[in-house]
């Protein structure tokens, strides 16, 4: 829970640049209030694996959200992160329905299957984690709202 307040605060901070600022705000407040619900451990232990992925979807919604608006705002000044970004939002939505093909689909059973879904979800996670580490690194002057103003005030 504290992550995600964390989050919070760090996208109040481009509330003015952020195209889907509220929808992230909302999903990052949802995804909270979920990882306060899988706190406990006996919660955790009793779930399954399906109630786990239904309970990822409002994080995985946020990274597809997230995704879109950060390449659209640095679209501009760092094409190269920015299409990275957008490729990345369309990893995440094609993550979205593997768990459910697969213990729907009684693919479980297969081990190899499940890890590697388990692999790409992570890897994919620290590929985003990476990224806006690399655009923060970036100027901040590069970056400009939809009125043409720079991050510093000035055109």
């Amino acid at each position: 829970m504290l992550g995600w307040l964390f989050v919070v605060l760090g996208l109040f901070d481009l509330r003015r640049r952020l195209s889907s600022f509220v929808a992230l705000v909302v999903l990052a407040v949802v995804s909270g209030a979920v990882s306060v619900l899988v706190l406990p451990a006996q919660f955790r232990q009793s779930m399954e694996e399906s109630t786990g992925w239904y309970l990822s979807l409002p994080y995985l919604v946020f990274c597809i959200v997230l995704c879109g608006s950060v390449a659209s705002l640095t679209a501009q000044a760092e094409p190269v992160s920015a299409r990275r970004l957008f490729m990345l939002r369309w990893v995440f939505v094609v993550l979205i329905p593997i768990p459910a093909l697969l213990y729907g689909g009684g693919l479980d059973d297969l081990d190899i299957l499940v890890a590697i879904v388990a692999v790409a979800a992570v890897a994919t996670n620290f590929c985003l984690i990476y990224l806006l580490f690399r655009l923060a690194k970036a100027p901040a002057v590069t970056l400009s709202d939809s009125s043409g103003l720079r991050a510093d005030g000035t055109r």
